[in-house]
């Protein structure tokens, strides 16, 4: 079985958040009947910066505002979209914070439509421990690195 050259990119952008009990914020996707949990993010748009993108994913997502405080992880490996054999992701990931630490009780974990290049797909988003979050929780390879990468700069 020979493998699907991706003639493009989809840069993603991710964004990492926690709060003050340690927890961070994991999202549970289900798109058409793949179901999957990652960070928090999703598709750079075209005239947007890598940082614009994430905070309106997240204002999407969550409808909480957020800053980005670091850059924590950049997907350099070879990566072939799930949904797409012709594109290739890249994956960019920071360390966020709240603007209003307040507005993060306002986040709801119950499902909810979120659209995803006109198909169906359910959000539940999720806190999980800093300490129990795993390999075993994220789906994909990509965030399982960014999680890696978080872990040497955040104890």
């Amino acid at each position: 079985m020979s493998m699907i050259v991706p003639n493009k990119f989809s840069i993603r952008v991710y964004g990492i958040l926690f709060n003050r009990q340690q927890e961070v914020l994991v999202a549970h996707e289900q798109i058409e009947n793949t179901a999957f949990t990652k960070f928090p993010g999703g598709g750079l748009e075209f005239g947007e910066g890598l940082h614009d993108c994430i905070i309106r994913e997240f204002k999407e997502e969550t409808g909480v505002a957020v800053e980005v405080l670091s850059h924590i992880y950049t997907s350099e490996l070879f990566i072939q979209n799930s949904f797409d054999a012709h594109e290739q992701i890249i994956g960019v990931y920071y360390l966020l914070a709240p603007v209003n630490h307040d507005d993060l009780k306002k986040i709801s974990t119950e499902p909810k439509q979120h659209p995803f290049r006109n198909t169906h797909n359910t959000i539940r988003l999720r806190w999980v421990h800093y300490k129990v979050l795993s390999d075993k929780i994220l789906t994909f390879s990509m965030d399982r690195s960014a999680l890696e990468a978080l872990r040497k700069v955040v104890k």
